[in-house]
């Protein structure tokens, strides 16, 4: 029967520096940018498709011939659409920053031994 003493002494969650574990780092890394560059892309459509509705409702309504909106602050409203692109960046900025700390940056690029 095995002995326990004799065992190898490895603490329980030691990480040891492998080329897999460097590259497993490298792969959280670069889904971490993905993720915030979708973020981006989402924020950036929401903030164009935000002032192309206001500008076109406005021209819209400054056409001649045209009737009075059934909604005229409705421009307004759509452009809340602009906001929600500045909140999903300002949300983009803070998980990425916070996921950053978490998997730490110091420890996203191990050597491989």
């Amino acid at each position: 029967m095995a002995d326990v003493d004799t065992a190898p002494t490895v603490r329980r969650f030691e990480v040891r520096t492998t080329s897999d574990s460097h590259f497993s780092w490298i792969r959280t890394r670069l889904s971490v940018e993905r993720t915030m560059m979708s973020w981006q892309r989402t924020a950036t459509a929401l903030i164009g498709f935000g002032f192309a509705i206001v500008q076109y409702l406005y021209h819209l309504e400054q056409a001649p011939g045209a009737r009075e909106a059934y909604l005229p602050r409705s421009p307004q409203y759509l452009g809340l659409l602009i906001g929600c692109g500045i909140l999903a960046l300002v949300i983009s900025l803070w998980q990425y920053g916070w996921t950053v700390c978490y998997c730490g940056a110091d420890r996203s690029h191990p050597s491989p031994a």
